[in-house]
């Protein structure tokens, strides 16, 4: 079981001046989607399964910076598991397109800390996120993470 984090931590880093680019006010989807990605965020982190899943899309493929690629019922149970227990996901320089209302890629850095098999591990990534909305509400459709030098 995961230990509790605070629900804040990944609210209050959406906050942090320059950590994120400025919500376009003219585009109410790019707000929802920010807010979606922040939730998915606090469910890592958390160890919360339940609420990440209705953020994942039936079909999204999940690739970790070391390559490995997990469908939504792998990456869902590597969660729940605690076989990967991420501590803290800090997003930066992120950048979010918004294609038509109803598709969406996210772009930025994240500084993630996390616990594999025992060892504790601080990974500079890279990453791109694509999303669309559908009946469901905003759901990530896939991931993709590099790690950085």
């Amino acid at each position: 079981m995961k230990r509790n984090r605070p629900s804040w931590i990944a609210l209050a880093l959406l906050l942090v001046p320059g950590l994120a680019v400025a919500t376009d006010p003219a585009n109410p989807a790019e707000a929802e989607i920010r807010a979606a990605d922040a939730r998915r965020i606090e469910a890592m982190v958390k160890g919360d399964a339940q609420g990440l899943a209705p953020l994942l899309a039936p079909g999204v493929t999940y690739t970790h910076s070391n390559g490995e690629m997990e469908s939504r019922e792998q990456f869902l149970d590597t969660i729940s598991s605690g076989r990967l227990d991420y501590v803290s996901m800090v997003p930066a320089d992120v950048l979010i397109r918004v294609l038509d209302d109803r598709a969406a890629v996210i772009t930025g850095r994240a500084d993630v800390k996390l616990i594999a098999q025992g060892k504790e591990n601080a990974l500079a990534l890279r990453f791109t996120s694509v999303w669309l909305r559908g009946d469901a509400g905003w759901q990530m459709v896939a991931w993709q993470s590099t790690r950085l030098p």
